[in-house]
This record gives structure tokens, sequence and C-alpha cells, in this order.
């Protein structure tokens, strides 16, 4: 059933969500890359309205990844391929992870347990964390699809443990988990990188 709770902040999602999928399309050349994006946006559009349970994990979380790999993915190839000065895309680097990473703390209503400037200081602090990670790779001559693979992982850590904290979910073991899983992402990542390079 169509659920009209919290419209503006879904119809913001569908707007990035198909501004991100239409900068995709553009400059990924690889069909069977392209169907999976189609597939991976549709899937975040029927979750965008999908009525769900409370108590359950962040509903967005398959969205916010899409929507943010296709998003860095843009982003880089604006900038290797029509010389986007370097300032325009940090600033589209902070304005995406708002637009994507607030919508959700606001439907996922993390507002009951978090007061509006603690959410707005998270955002924050998440887009600037996604900057600096995303300025180092910037300088590294690998994939730009590699290169947003990895910030969607640092991005998964960090809105986890945000969403965790503020259901007074988070434990040691839960945070050690996140990690390896994460620090394995990054390894494989980094090992299919070398081995592509080293050839």
């Amino acid at each position: 059933m169509f659920n009209k709770k919290h419209i503006f902040e879904k119809i913001i999602y569908l707007i990035v969500l198909l501004g991100s999928f239409s900068s995709f399309l553009f400059f990924e050349e690889n069909v069977t890359l392209k169907i999976l994006a189609i597939i991976l946006v549709l899937i975040g559009v029927l979750l965008t309205f999908k009525e769900r349970p409370s108590g359950t994990s962040s509903r967005f979380e398959l969205i916010n990844l899409t929507i943010l790999y296709l998003g860095f993915f843009s982003i880089y190839n604006l900038l290797y391929g029509v010389n986007l000065p370097l300032y325009i895309a940090m600033i589209l680097v902070i304005v995406l992870i708002g637009l994507v990473f607030y919508p959700s703390l606001v439907i996922d209503e993390i507002g009951k347990s978090l007061s509006k400037e603690i959410i707005n200081v998270y955002v924050v602090l998440t887009g600037f964390a996604i900057i600096e990670l995303f300025l180092s790779l910037y300088f590294w001559p690998i994939d730009p699809g590699v290169k947003s693979l990895v910030l969607v992982v640092a991005y998964y850590q960090i809105s986890s443990l945000v969403y965790f904290s503020s259901r007074s979910m988070l434990r040691l073991n839960k945070i050690g988990g996140y990690l390896l899983v994460n620090f394995l992402i990054l390894v494989i990542v980094f090992v299919t990188v070398w081995l592509k390079t080293s050839r």
C-alpha cells in the first residue's frame, strides 16, 4: 500500500536516484552494468514507497548505496572526462551525501532518538569524511568504478554506526563485525586492482 508518510523526503530520494542513474548511463559503456543499474533503480523505487514495519533495520540501505555508487561514479567521470573543477566536485559529493543520508535518517525516524541538531552534525561529519577519502582516491590512478565502490563501503560503515548508535544497539561485536566485513571488501578490491595493474 502506498505510504504517504515523509512524502517530501521520498520525492528527494527519487530525484537524486534518477539523476545519478541518468548520468551513470551516459558515462558507462558496459551493457551488463547498465542492466544491473536499471534493476537496482527499480528495486530502489519500490523500496522508497513500500511501507515496512517499524523496528526493522534501515529500509534504505540498498537504495542509498545504489545512489551513492552511481553518483560517485558520475562525479569522477566528470572530473576526468570534462575537467570539472575539483572544488565543484567536492561540493557535489557533500550535497550528494546530504541528499541521501538526511532523508534516510528522517524516514527511518531517527529523530525520535536524536535531536535535529545532532542529525545535522552526523550528516556534515559524514560528508567531510567521505570528501577526504574522495580526494585521496582522486590522485590514485585506478578505475572510477573501483574508487566509487571504496567510497560506498566507507559510507556504509559510517551510516551503520550512526544507525545502531541512535537505536542504542551499538555493541562492540557489531562494530567489530562491520569493520571486519568492510575491511575484507576493501582488501578484495585492492587485490583485484593490484592484479590487474601488475599484468
